[in-house]
């Protein structure tokens, strides 16, 4: 019985499957999407991993969390709709001029649009889980459409043509804020913004900050490069750590007293006549009082913290003040009126000094000073240095400009460690005193009057030789680069461009980002300025990658041209200057930008706007401090990047 069943079942199975076969099966066409933008639809092939000639399906298109078509061209975000369990896109770097497409990607928390040529933000209304939104970079003329979009905690407005925040009052949840250069006369509708940590105001048009005095959380306020008066208004702000406040028309520090937790301030490029305000600071590490006029430095003898002190471009005659400032180790006193420097004696943590373009007769006070790695006494009157032979850690001495006629046998038997040294303009006639510096590897004698170059072969160590019109000299020195040079005007300002993504690459400046008719060399990644096209001693240009983006600011101090009879300072100076900035921040280091993806420090950029430095950042800062690097090289074609880790240092002081 169970046999005969088995045989049933098995022929009616038999004739099922004869049925079936007959029957024609019906499979549904994928659905494709239709993306116009030839740029677009290759990211997103990318993206999927598909061949450059498939065609992308709405499955496939809703398989996407992430998409990243940064710098690619884009134009149109036609098919772009259908993607919408998106939750991260960049689009950064295109040429997008409106956001059409974007309205139903509700899912989105992170959204890149920085670099683009956008004039309003209609189409993200509706984008209510945004977290990150970067703007940077368009031609928006106002922010309405943002009001919606309450769970943003970062936000970057820079670099557009703002000239009000209405429609930021409700974005609470803020932490932060970039709103620098735009063309903002007021802060009004910040109030509310009490989340803030880190607020970028800088390079607008500012002439107070009546707004800001509840946003008591902030650490990190950039200020600099506006039109204010006062401070009046952040008084409350006891929590700051950074401010910067360098580049606007202060003429006193009234208001700064109960910001005791401050560590880094900025106060360059101002109008202030005495640091009175400042003595309740003593948190301070870092103190950039650069280009103001001030003549004396009483009230800062509190400040024993300090590691970091600018005082240049001021008229001080002496300083007197500044003896309790043992923790001291970068100090810049140039460019002011000094005609000794007694007082210096105790700071015997220095490692950088700078004391060129002062009216010093002699060294007489630095012998002590033996933690000296980098001393700059250029541009002075000194006649005799024997006085530096007990600093045994010099690695960089500029003597360039001074009175020197000769080097005293013995003056530099003990300096085994120095590795540059500028004589130039000066009236040696004899080097043989150079003979025992083992380690001397970049020596400037332009415009020196040398007798017998034959002194110079002992120099084993020698690779770079900066010369003025002695090119005879090239055939006698080996394979030491002879850098030799004649110049009757200011020489082109060249910056090396510094910033890299994660993976080293080179990011270059933006097309049309450049300031001042600045170009950009891709073969040698530098940048050229004309310095009769600069405008405001600052030159800027900015930079996108793959979750990385931003601007470099430097601030600069123009110089002005020799005289048509007369040749440039020759040895280092008068060479071609490479400037370099990181912040931090940090690009970072105003530097000059934080990672625009997760990183949100701000930028630390030590510009000379704070001192003699470059900076940043913003980063002006975005600024606060970072370093700089002064290299100088000759023409010929020879451009040579002298790379040491403390070398670095001294070229940040170098003007």
């Amino acid at each position: 019985m169970r046999k005969s069943i088995i045989q049933k079942a098995a022929v009616l199975l038999f004739i099922l499957s004869v049925l079936m076969s007959s029957v024609p099966v019906a499979f549904a066409e994928p659905a494709y999407v239709t993306i116009p933008d030839s740029n677009l639809k290759a990211a997103i092939r990318s993206q999927l991993g598909l061949c450059s000639t498939a065609d992308i399906t709405e499955v496939q298109m809703q398989s996407l969390t992430s998409l990243n078509a940064g710098n690619r061209g884009i134009s149109d975000l036609t098919g772009l709709e259908t993607a919408t369990n998106l939750t991260s896109l960049l689009l950064y770097n295109n040429q997008l001029t409106n956001v059409s497409g974007l309205e139903d990607l509700t899912n989105l928390t992170f959204l890149r649009l920085d670099n683009n040529q956008l004039t309003n933000v209609s189409g993200l209304e509706d984008l209510t889980n945004l977290q990150t939104l970067y703007l940077n970079n368009n031609k928006l003329t106002d922010v309405s459409g943002l009001e919606n979009l309450t769970k943003l905690v970062i936000l970057d407005l820079s670099f557009n043509q703002l000239t009000n925040v209405s429609g930021l009052e409700g974005l609470t949840n803020l932490t932060f804020l970039r709103l620098d250069n735009n063309q903002l006369t007021n802060v009004s509708g910040l109030e509310n913004l009490t989340n803030l940590r880190e607020l970028y105001l800088n390079n607008n048009q500012l002439t107070n900050v009546s707004g800001l005095e509840n946003l008591t959380n902030l650490w990190y306020l950039n200020l600099s490069s506006n039109q204010l008066t006062n401070v009046s208004g952040l008084e409350d702000l006891t929590n700051l750590e950074i401010l910067d406040l360098s580049s606007n028309q202060l003429t006193n520090v009234s208001g700064l007293e109960d910001l005791t937790n401050l560590t880094r301030l900025y106060l360059s490029s101002n109008q202030l006549t005495n640091v009175s305000g400042l003595e309740n600071l003593t948190n301070l590490v870092t103190l950039y009082l650069s280009s103001n006029q001030l003549t004396d430095v009483s009230g800062l003898e509190n400040l024993t913290k300090l590691v970091t002190l600018y005082l240049s471009s001021n008229q001080l005659t002496d300083v007197s003040g500044l003896e309790n400032l043992t923790k001291l180790q970068t100090l810049d006193l140039s460019s002011n009126q000094l005609t000794d420097v007694s007082g210096l004696e105790n700071l015997t943590n220095l490692t950088v000094l700078n004391l060129s373009s002062n009216q010093l007769t002699n060294v007489s006070g630095l012998e002590d000073l033996t933690n000296l790695k980098f001393l700059l006494l250029d541009n002075n009157q000194l006649t005799d240095v024997s006085d530096l032979e007990t600093l045994t850690n010099l690695w960089y001495l500029d003597l360039s400009h001074n009175q020197i006629n000769q080097i005293s046998p013995n003056f530099l038997d003990n300096l085994d460690a120095l590795y540059g040294l500028d004589l130039a303009q000066n009236s040696v006639s004899d080097v043989s005193a150079l003979n025992g510096l083992s380690s001397l590897a970049v020596l400037a004698l332009s415009e020196d009057q040398l007798s017998d170059w034959t002194q110079l072969e002992s120099l084993t160590a020698l690779k770079i030789l900066v010369l003025s019109d002695e090119l005879d000299v090239v055939s006698k020195l080996g394979d030491i680069y002879v850098l030799s040079f004649t110049t009757q005007k200011r020489d082109p300002l060249v910056i090396v461009n510094p910033v890299h993504d994660m993976q080293k690459q080179i990011l270059s400046p933006t097309a049309g980002t450049i300031s001042s008719n600045g170009v950009y060399d891709s073969a040698n990644n530098t940048l050229t300025w004309d310095y009769s096209d600069i405008s405001n001693n600052q030159v800027s240009y900015e930079f996108a990658g793959t979750g990385f983006s931003g601007a470099v600011t430097y601030n600069i101090s123009v110089p002005k041209p020799a005289p048509a009879n007369s040749r440039s300072g020759g040895g280092f100076g008068s060479a071609t200057v490479l400037n370099t900035s990181l912040p931090a921040p940090n690009v970072s280091e105003n530097a000059s930008q934080p990672s625009q993806q997760e990183n949100t420090k701000p930028v630390e950029n030590t510009s000379d706007s704070h001192g003699n430095g470059l900076g940043p950042a913003s980063n002006s800062d975005s600024q606060p401090a970072g370093s700089n690097l002064w290299i100088y090289v000759a023409a010929a074609g020879i451009v040579v990047i002298l790379a040491a880790g403390g070398y670095w240092y001294f070229f940040r002081m170098k003007k």
